[in-house]
């Protein structure tokens, strides 16, 4: 009977797909592990692929197929993506890059939190194992990266477990912004602009039954926002019983 590779064999085959991924390579990997933290049975589609890398679906296939070839994904021509063991390994090590790189700038270096994102893509392709345990290590190993996400994907806590979209809350509800999904910097900074981040605490005055658009006071200012930007922000409940925590 064949013995299981040890976690230092693991390790060692882990850190030499890292090194020779490409930049386009790893982003696919990324962007499949997001879809997977949200839902495992999540459809991943060529065309979504096309569009974040922006490049053709011809170039698309060419990725596919190394990353098959580096048995990183499961993919049939035409077919769904699915990650592999492998895959979702490493997929997992490039979200911990990145959002620790997201950290870093923050809470290291005082950049804002809707810059941050942007500036990571960047960084996070330059990193490899040993300077992002550093990394975590001079950041006192944060558990949450400057956007509420968690910086080891499949770890899971009380407050994510707690937290839910804004159009899922009532009038008069007040809700403390636990995660924000979309981490575009032009989303970011759109929101940076109402003062809404992470740790912000928002009253909703108004849920529109026509166009479920929320009307949320934000430290005194009303701001009103779409029903798309309101799913994207996630949040906890301060409310038990009546009574705010």
């Amino acid at each position: 009977m064949s013995k299981l590779p040890s976690k230092s064999q693991n390790n060692k085959s882990l850190k030499n797909i890292n090194s020779s991924l490409s930049e386009k390579e790893e982003e696919i990997l990324e962007y499949i592990g997001r879809m997977y933290e949200t839902n495992l049975e999540t459809t991943i589609k060529r065309l979504d692929l096309a569009n974040i890398l922006n490049c053709s679906p011809a170039m698309v296939n060419k990725l596919l197929k190394k990353l098959k070839d580096k048995e990183l994904i499961i993919h049939k021509k035409y077919g769904e993506i699915k990650l592999t063991k492998n895959g979702f390994n490493t997929a997992n090590a490039l979200i911990r890059r990145h959002r620790l790189s997201e950290a870093l700038f923050v809470n290291l270096l005082g950049l804002d939190a809707s810059d941050a994102h942007e500036f990571a893509c960047k960084f996070e392709h330059i990193l490899d194992k040993k300077l992002a345990n550093q990394i975590e290590e001079v950041l006192n190993h944060p558990e949450f990266c400057p956007h509420g996400h968690l910086i080891k994907p499949t770890s899971r806590t009380a407050e994510i477990e707690q937290s839910l979209p804004l159009t899922e809350f009532t009038n008069n509800d007040f809700v403390k912004i636990s995660q924000i999904v979309n981490e575009e910097s032009t989303f970011l900074k759109k929101l940076a602009q109402g003062g809404i981040e992470v740790g912000v605490i928002i009253r909703i005055l108004e849920k529109s039954s026509i166009d479920k658009t929320l009307l949320i006071e934000v430290d005194g200012k009303i701001i009103p926002i779409g029903e798309e930007t309101a799913k994207n922000l996630l949040g906890i409940s301060l409310r038990i019983g009546g009574v705010i925590k």
